[in-house]
């Protein structure tokens, strides 16, 4: 016995080795030689390296989505929405009157308006004095907010099924490398996709893009593109599934 944690002798030489936490492996080991047969000096490295696991370790338990891995997500999602609303274009039927066309508009910009407040808001979103107020002052009728309303009622009857909270997870673990996703990580998600819907929505926007085509590369004139307002979305970056594996190695470096 040496008396030191994660340290045996084999040999002539002290080694330190810890098994990997289970979030990141089930059956692997870190190894460390320490080169040295000196006792005082494998301490020295033991209390080093021990401490320098521990600290990687603490950091690898939080399940917290990163800045980045969030945009690289919205990304992600918001180039499938607009793919998933521009296959439901082209097939959608014409509409035989200007009010079935415009009830269709109202009901898109609704549930990109009641998209926002549902992701910042959650099961408590509602339209206050004070949405209805900054609305109205945006061109927002009685009938739209009515609409909104509605959409928000229907958004948080969906959000709070087992179907979504279960979709929810099983994006997490595909896209954020996160199999067992903890409560502020699902919401952070619901969020998410809820922000990405709101997002292809406006920028499908049925009075300024010419259906059922958003994406077209055209060579227009600027003010003729800004009011059509095409997308040109960059393609997602991979995301990295471990986030914390290039410090452990680190680690064995040092």
């Amino acid at each position: 016995m040496t008396g030191l944690n994660h340290v045996t002798r084999r040999g002539a030489v002290y080694i330190w080795r810890r098994r990997l936490p289970a979030r990141v492996s089930k059956t692997s080991y870190i190894q460390i030689s320490f080169r040295t047969s000196r006792f005082s000096t494998a301490k020295i490295l033991a209390n080093i390296v021990n401490s320098g696991f521990e600290a990687c370790n603490e950091r690898m338990k939080s399940k917290r989505i990163t800045k980045t891995e969030a945009q690289r997500f919205l990304s992600d999602l918001v180039a499938q929405k607009l793919e998933q609303i521009e296959e439901e274009r082209y097939y959608e039927p014409d509409a035989p009157t200007p009010e079935e066309w415009w009830q269709r508009y109202l009901a898109q910009r609704s549930r990109a308006v009641a998209s926002r407040l549902v992701a910042a808001r959650g099961c408590a979103a509602e339209l206050l004095p004070e949405d209805n107020a900054e609305l109205g002052k945006g061109g927002y009728s009685e009938q739209d907010l009515s609409c909104i309303h509605k959409e928000i009622a229907a958004l948080k009857t969906e959000i709070a099924t087992p179907e979504y909270e279960a979709s929810s997870r099983a994006m997490a673990e595909a896209d954020l490398g996160r199999p067992d996703c903890d409560a502020p990580a699902l919401r952070a998600v619901r969020s998410l996709r809820l922000v990405a819907q709101a997002e292809a929505l406006e920028r499908f926007d049925r009075r300024k893009v010419a259906s059922p085509y958003p994406n077209l590369d055209l060579d227009l004139p600027p003010a003729i593109s800004d009011h059509l307002h095409l997308v040109n979305l960059d393609p997602p970056k991979p995301l990295e599934r471990r986030r914390y594996s290039d410090e452990i190695t680190s680690i064995v470096s040092d």
